[in-house]
C-alpha cells in the first residue's frame, strides 16, 4: 500500500493526483508484467532442464530436440518483453510529464529520476544481451547434441591412445 503524499511547494490538484496515481499503477503494472515474462522464462529453462536428463538417460539421439525448445522459448519470451517495452516507457514518459506540470520538485520526481538515468545500464538491455547469448548458446549445444547423436561421452573426455580408452578430462588436470 502506498501513501502519497504530496509537497506543498508543488501545484498538484485533486485532478492532477488521481492521473498520477493511475500512471503509477499503469507502470507497477507494466513492470510486474514485465517480472512475470523473465519468471516464466526461467521456470521454462529449468522445466526444460529436467527434460533434457531424462532424455540424456532414455533417448540420447533425440536429445537435441530440448535446447531447439529452449531456444525457441527463449526468442517466444524475448519478443514477448520487446512488445510490452512500450508499456513501460510510455508509463514513464506520462509520469514525467505530470511532474513537469505539477512543477515538483527534481529532486523528488519519481518519474524524472527513472527517465534521467541514461547512464545506468536498462533492464531491457540486459534482458536483450541474456537472450541473444542464451540463443547462440543454446544453437551450439542443439548442432553439437546433433553431430554426437546426443553423445556427451564424446565432449567430457580425451582418448587415451596408449591404453585404448578414455580418461575422464578431470584427470587431466590432475598433476
Amino acid at each position: 500500500m502506498w501513501i502519497w503524499t504530496v509537497p506543498m511547494t508543488c501545484a498538484m490538484t485533486s485532478e492532477r493526483l488521481e492521473r498520477y496515481k493511475l500512471i503509477f499503477e499503469a507502470h507497477a503494472h507494466a513492470a510486474e508484467f514485465r517480472a512475470t515474462i523473465i519468471r516464466g522464462l526461467l521456470l521454462v529453462y529449468a522445466a526444460l532442464a529436467a527434460t533434457f536428463a531424462w532424455f540424456q538417460s532414455q533417448a540420447k539421439p533425440f536429445s537435441f530436440v530440448v535446447p531447439l525448445l529452449a531456444a525457441v522459448a527463449t526468442m517466444l519470451f524475448w519478443f514477448a518483453d520487446r512488445r510490452h517495452r512500450s508499456a513501460l516507457s510510455g508509463s514513464k514518459a506520462v509520469g514525467a510529464a505530470i511532474e513537469e506540470e505539477a512543477n515538483i520538485p527534481a529532486n523528488q520526481r519519481f518519474f524524472q529520476k527513472m527517465s534521467d538515468s541514461i547512464q545506468d545500464i536498462r533492464h531491457s538491455t540486459l534482458i536483450d544481451r541474456f537472450c541473444l547469448t542464451a540463443l547462440i548458446l543454446l544453437m551450439v549445444v542443439t548442432g553439437l547434441l546433433i553431430c554426437s547423436c546426443g553423445n556427451l561421452r564424446g565432449f567430457c573426455t580425451v582418448p587415451r591412445q596408449s591404453e585404448g580408452g578414455d580418461i575422464p578430462f578431470a584427470q587431466l588436470l590432475r598433476p
